[in-house]
């Protein structure tokens, strides 16, 4: 015990003989904590965001399972894929699953037959019935905000059509 008193007296005694170099030392300590404690605040504040934008952008969704495309693949491909078999797998594995909500997406280039005009489109098939059925959630009217109450969407007709221009 009595080394470490005679240890601590020389070091204090040093540090009010190099007032300068004490200072500076102090200094560098303030502004290595105070860096590092900004860089874990942002890198939190990040992370944080990223989980929330996901979560907002995906809502209640916790997976999707889709066709991938590769590089070079031939232009006729088609899009077909057998999705009840991974399904199965699913829901034979885990209990985590609530509901499984199928959907089908196409996208790509529309010709217009008349005008010869081209426009890239998105074509999504959803099951409202079955969405209603599970509360999953509701179709909102981008045009005004407001909720579209549909059992099923009449074939060439609402918002959709008349917006497009094919």
């Amino acid at each position: 015990m009595t080394h470490l008193k005679l240890v601590l007296k020389y070091a204090f005694k040093d540090l009010k003989n190099q007032k300068v170099r004490t200072i500076f030392a102090i200094l560098g300590v303030l502004i290595s904590i105070g860096l590092l404690t900004t860089i874990l605040f942002l890198s939190d504040s990040i992370s944080a965001s990223y989980v929330d934008y996901l979560t907002i952008e995906a809502g209640n969704q916790d997976a999707v399972i889709s066709v991938r495309h590769y590089t070079k693949e031939p232009p006729d491909r088609s899009s077909y894929f057998e999705y009840q078999p991974i399904i199965e797998k699913i829901k034979n594995s885990t209990n985590a699953v609530k509901d499984i909500i199928p959907r089908m997406q196409v996208s790509g280039s529309v010709k217009n037959k008349f005008t010869g005009e081209e426009h890239w489109s998105v074509i999504s098939g959803i099951n409202i019935s079955l969405e209603s059925d599970i509360k999953f959630g509701s179709l909102v009217n981008p045009f005004n905000n407001t909720e579209i109450n549909l059992k099923e969407l009449p074939n060439r007709s609402g918002v959709w059509h008349e917006r497009c221009s094919i």
